[in-house]
């Protein structure tokens, strides 16, 4: 063989191998939960506060829906949406937790398969418990215990779970 055919594996077979780690690290980071864009892994209450935030909790416009009652009656009530992220962890202090599934109502939310969480496109599933404030057209107040379940990149950004990833039962 020439010497530089043999060269030209030896290069060739280098920057394959350094790909292959390359892949490796950056799968295995993603994996762990490195957070490229801070350049550094987070907390899981940076996460949890990150996922919040960019989510529908906080702050957005109040949305009426009808409530009907057994009796047949029916009310317009509206949601009170937190005015902050403080205020939001004040009144749900344990509201988040990793699970690696979340099932309530006629729904069943799984963690991220691994290529997903492989290649850096969600990472973790986030079960959030939390109070909903709701004010009727009478102007009567009340609240109730709220479930959902969300994919978290490595940021804590929320991700949108894709429909064959939910059971509707």
């Amino acid at each position: 063989m020439k010497s530089e055919t043999i060269a030209a594996w030896v290069i060739g077979g280098s920057i394959a191998a350094f790909a292959v780690i390359g892949l490796s690290v950056w799968a295995t980071l993603n994996a762990q939960g490195f957070c490229w864009k801070e350049g550094r892994f987070l907390s899981k209450h940076e996460i949890f506060r990150n996922l919040i935030q960019s989510s529908e909790y906080i702050g957005h416009d109040v949305r009426p829906f009808t409530a009907r009652y057994r009796s047949g009656r029916e009310d317009i009530k509206r949601t009170i949406p937190y005015e902050d992220i403080d205020q939001f962890f004040r009144v749900n202090s344990d509201c988040c937790e990793f699970a690696s599934s979340i099932h309530f109502a006629d729904l069943t939310y799984f963690e991220p398969p691994w290529y997903f969480v492989f290649s850096g496109k969600a990472w973790k599933l986030v079960s959030v418990k939390y109070q909903v404030f709701i004010e009727t057209t009478s102007g009567d107040a009340d609240s109730f215990d709220m479930l959902s379940g969300n994919w978290s990149d490595t940021c804590g950004h929320r991700v949108q779970i894709p429909r064959e990833f939910v059971l509707i039962e």
